[in-house]
């Protein structure tokens, strides 16, 4: 303890201060390899994980948050049911960071985690929409469905797409 907080140079704890200036940049590279990725930060915007949450209640405020690379299409529409905007966007986003990144730990099981975790956001969105607002929702992309399905595309990035509508009045 008399060596990290020993006067060092002129400087009241020297090497305790050192120590925290370096737990900082390892958490921010950590998180920036991590949760931020979906998540967002106040430097570069938010991700896909908010945008996607305000979207599906029809939050307007999520059309300008998309970043370079980003393609936002279309309007956002709330699905749920009346009173459950609130809770409905919290689990949705820890529901897309947590399948995020068990996509990314996957390594070479990647494409079989992906089918897993679009097999959960389907049982969970088809759980929380209102059946007046929106058809159930499917794992596997399909014309005419709804989805909120992770791909990796040509290029290996990993990309989340997501179509809502309702078919029958």
């Amino acid at each position: 303890m008399a060596k990290a907080f020993a006067t060092v140079g002129g400087e009241v704890a020297k090497a305790f201060k050192d120590k925290v200036a370096a737990a900082k940049d390892r958490w921010a590279q950590k998180m920036g390899a991590g949760a931020l990725r979906f998540t967002g930060d106040k430097i570069r915007g938010r991700s896909v994980a908010p945008i996607t949450a305000y979207y599906l209640v029809g939050d307007m405020r999520a059309t300008v948050w998309g970043g370079q690379g980003d393609t936002l299409d279309g309007n956002p529409y709330n699905i749920v049911r009346d009173g459950e905007r609130t809770s409905f966007k919290a689990a949705i986003l820890n529901r897309l960071v947590q399948g995020g990144l068990l996509i990314v730990k996957a390594g070479t099981d990647t494409a079989a985690e992906i089918t897993r975790q679009n097999a959960i956001n389907a049982a969970f969105l088809s759980g929380m929409r209102d059946p007046l607002k929106a058809d159930v929702f499917v794992a596997t992309p399909a014309p005419e469905t709804c989805y909120c399905a992770w791909e990796v595309d040509a290029d290996g990035r990993l990309n989340l797409h997501v179509l809502v509508g309702l078919t029958t009045p």
